[in-house]
């Protein structure tokens, strides 16, 4: 059994079904062999020195000669997020919870969710001061093999989710400047975790992007919608972890030393003494290593090839492997403990390579949105066809398929996931760019709204219009509907607000209306959103359900 399998119980701890894992595993394997190649991810433990007296001179000692001055000082990153796994504070699950859902669902954030947010606030600093740092030497000892302490990768996970809830924050609060540094020390994150050269490592890094990814998505829609923050386009991230970043347990095969990979062979009961005798034991592992460089080196060939060709050259691969056609030019008597070793330590990459296409596939999408925000900006109106020179959909190596929507537009691959069997899509919506129109906007009715505008000349709101929305339709959502309503009353006092948003204002204040028994006046904003609105056809359409299930009652 290879240790793709294998692979399945350790992704999902680490993890925490936050990224895609491995499912057909075997449990009864899992225990001995996963340490062998990906390696031992620990939590970071504070040392403990026996003597109160040393303790305390040596605490002492340290913080004031060194620690502030060398981290300050640092030029290794790994420096940096070594004190802030120190310093962090391991959420219990519920908090795990909400941070997930905020980011993935856009669900408010329980209280102790939020609570926990402002008390990592130091931790966000240092891990700001680490993104700035090129360098990141994890100072890990790859000769130790299986033994290996990938010290942080849980903790990275959870910091990484703590800096996309951060930026998501300040998306709302209007701040987009803010909510990008702290989505940009995400990746850059990212990037530095990847540095660790193991496939666990890798992994992370990936499940680090998918989540930045989220918060992108909203921060690049804040700044379009924000002309005074036009300038942060020229900021966004431009690169992710590259699939050659990819290390596919190399670096720990190549560095572990023969007596410790014959000794955790044994342990892990990979070999046993009754298998061969000990003359043989330098050839076999030699033999070992260089077989195993060998398919590595044909993985990373097949991975370099268009996404359809190289999952077709993975299968074919893998198949070899379970067909025990292993490429020993010379058979001998211990041929067969080589090819046992290969089955159980070469992985079988090809959901990873998913996992990797996954996270690139929206990033390049957000990147290609924004330039066609730009367009409109310069335009006024949202282009009838995608501009060229956009980022592709590396799926199939071409440019998205591009759809127009009266609320905005759709970013489609034009090849399907074929490890998951899905073909991928992003949303983006129509945005308020600000430019002038001499167009007069139809007065509001007569009524509850236009009697609420003139009493409390709501103020116009600098927060992305779009955010507004969304956190009155939470409201309503919630069944706080004062609150919703005051929310959309602000849309609708928003003289510089495109078509579409008044249109969506009215039709969730018309549900609202309903929703707490107002059913006539409800209808009255419907049909006006109809009469005033036709253009904004997805409005519109729903507008006219709501008025047809009214009217039947």
């Amino acid at each position: 059994m290879n240790l793709q399998d294998n692979f399945g119980i350790l992704l999902e701890i680490m993890l925490s079904g936050v990224a895609e894992p491995f499912h057909n595993f075997d449990e009864a394997q899992n225990s001995r062999r996963y340490a062998f190649f990906y390696g031992n991810p620990t939590m970071n433990k504070k040392r403990i020195i026996q003597s109160p007296a040393l303790t305390v001179l040596f605490s002492v000692a340290i913080s004031i000669l060194f620690v502030s001055s060398a981290l300050a000082k640092s030029q290794n990153a790994a420096d940096l997020y070594y004190k802030a796994f120190e310093e962090l504070e391991s959420p219990d699950k519920q908090i795990l919870t909400s941070l997930r859902e905020t980011i993935k669902e856009d669900k408010p954030l329980t209280p102790a969710a939020r609570q926990y947010i402002r008390q990592q606030k130091k931790d966000a600093e240092i891990l700001l001061k680490a993104s700035q740092i090129r360098d990141c030497d994890w100072k890990l000892d790859y000769t130790k093999g299986a033994g290996l302490k990938l010290t942080g990768l849980s903790e990275s996970r959870n910091l990484s989710m703590l800096l996309n809830v951060m930026a998501l924050e300040q998306v709302e609060k209007g701040d987009p400047h803010k909510a990008l540094e702290y989505n940009k020390a995400a990746y850059s994150m990212a990037g530095h975790v990847a540095n660790m050269k193991c496939m666990i490592a890798f992994l992370v890094a990936k499940a680090i992007e998918g989540d930045s990814n989220k918060s992108l998505h909203k921060i690049a829609v804040a700044i379009a919608s924000d002309p005074g923050a036009s300038g942060l386009i020229s900021q966004l991230p431009k690169k992710t972890v590259p699939l050659e970043a990819l290390d596919l347990g190399m670096t720990i095969v190549q560095s572990t030393p023969d007596e410790v990979s014959l000794h955790q062979f044994e342990s892990s009961g990979l070999l046993s003494k009754n298998d061969f005798i000990s003359e043989q034991l330098p050839a076999i592992v030699s033999e070992y290593k260089k077989q195993y460089a060998l398919h590595v080196s044909r993985y990373r060939q097949a991975a370099s090839l268009p996404y359809v060709q190289c999952i077709d050259r993975f299968s074919q691969l893998e198949k070899k492997f379970k067909s025990r056609d292993t490429d020993i030019s010379e058979r001998t008597e211990y041929s067969s403990l080589v090819d046992s070793l290969l089955r159980s330590t070469v992985p079988a990459p090809s959901g990873i390579i998913g996992i990797y296409y996954r996270t690139q596939a929206e990033f390049n999408a957000i990147n290609a949105a924004v330039q066609i925000y730009k367009v409109k900006a310069e335009q006024g109106a949202l282009p009838d066809s995608l501009p060229s020179g956009l980022p592709t959909d590396p799926f199939s190596d071409k440019a998205f398929e591009y759809e127009l929507f009266a609320d905005g537009f759709v970013l489609r691959c034009r090849q399907k996931d074929l490890h998951k069997k899905q073909l991928y899509e992003y949303s983006f919506p129509s945005i308020n760019t600000n430019i002038k129109d001499d167009k007069p906007e139809p007065a509001p009715p007569a009524g509850p709204v236009g009697e609420e505008l003139a009493r409390s000349g709501v103020p116009y709101h600098t927060t992305p219009l779009m955010n507004q929305l969304q956190a009155a339709y939470k409201k309503q959502k919630e069944g706080d509907f004062d609150t919703a309503v005051k929310n959309y009353l602000a849309i609708l006092a928003n003289t510089k607000a495109e078509p579409v948003y008044i249109a969506r204002a009215y039709y969730r204040l018309g549900q609202c209306y309903r929703q707490t028994g107002d059913a006539n006046y409800a209808a009255q904003l419907f049909e006006y959103l109809i009469k005033n609105f036709p253009k904004e056809r997805s409005s519109v359409a729903k507008a006219k359900k709501e008025l047809k299930e009214i009217q039947r009652k």
